[in-house]
């Protein structure tokens, strides 16, 4: 149900509140109008509590649906994983990888078909561990476990995919890539990314 943790949190929240009513009921109705007001901003603020832990339960489980399904994952959560995967791999030899995506002929594949295609071809490249996100309109990043992104085969195989499935509808495309691993060129997902990226502008310009 996409707003379990919502209803979940407003019931929760509003059994709570006849609860107290029930086990108060003798010093609420005789309460004047002053403190009785006080007692209601508090059950408002008691249901403004249980509607937002709802909401935040909602989130974190609709993300896990869609990586469960082989979606796009959200910024948050790729940001998350590469946090508990850095923890991870310092007690083995891998590294993990942080890949941005680019096309550069964006405008003309932007809200076509092309693009829900070209997304599909990301999602379906990538290995069952690794996650994927849309950063910007028109970068993805790839979070990887892999040994590095120069012995790594993810980019060719992106590049083989994607341009064969878009070509295969009429449109050529350029795909720009960047790449930066941990912990050899940083150890900060934000520090990667940065490097990631001008690669990738590097890219662009050649």
């Amino acid at each position: 149900m996409k707003h379990k943790g919502k209803i979940s949190g407003l019931l929760l929240g509003n059994t709570v509140a006849v609860t107290e009513w029930i086990a108060l009921q003798d010093v609420i109705t005789k309460l004047d109008s002053r403190s009785f007001y006080t007692v209601f901003i508090i059950y408002i603020l008691q249901m403004i509590l249980s509607y937002y832990f709802g909401h935040w339960y909602d989130k974190k489980a609709s993300e896990q649906v869609d990586m469960e399904v082989g979606g796009m994952a959200s910024n948050d959560f790729v940001v998350d994983f590469f946090k508990k995967v850095a923890a991870l791999t310092e007690r083995d030899s891998h590294n993990i990888t942080v890949y941005i995506l680019s096309v550069k002929e964006w405008k003309e594949l932007k809200e076509t078909v092309q693009e829900k295609k070209m997304e599909s071809t990301i999602v379906k490249t990538i290995r069952k561990g690794d996650v994927v996100t849309r950063w910007d309109e028109n970068k993805y990043v790839i979070v990887a476990i892999d040994n590095g992104h120069e012995k790594s085969t993810i980019t060719n195989r992106l590049m083989k995919n994607i341009e064969s499935e878009i070509e295969n509808g009429l449109l050529s495309m350029t795909l720009l890539f960047g790449a930066a691993s941990y912990p050899i060129e940083g150890k900060a997902f934000e520090e990667l990314l940065r490097k990631a990226q001008n690669q990738l502008y590097q890219n662009r310009n050649l």
